[in-house]
């Protein structure tokens, strides 16, 4: 994203609440790729975690 605008418009924070876990949303085709939306979840500890992600259609890539 070009400007600081731009990311405080369509950047924003989950609020998880495992350990070790840091997750983000990017909204409205934010860089100008074909998705509209895209969720982010990094685990940075050993074990798997379940974590709930906002409503909608979401296609998982890792």
């Amino acid at each position: 994203m070009p400007t600081t605008e731009i990311i405080n418009e369509r950047l924003s924070f989950l609020e998880l609440e495992e350990n070790n876990l840091v997750g983000f949303r990017i909204e409205s085709n934010a860089n100008g790729d074909s998705w509209s939306d895209i969720v982010v979840i990094h685990n940075g500890g050993k074990c798997s975690k379940s974590v709930e992600i906002p409503d909608g259609e979401w296609k998982s890539c890792a």
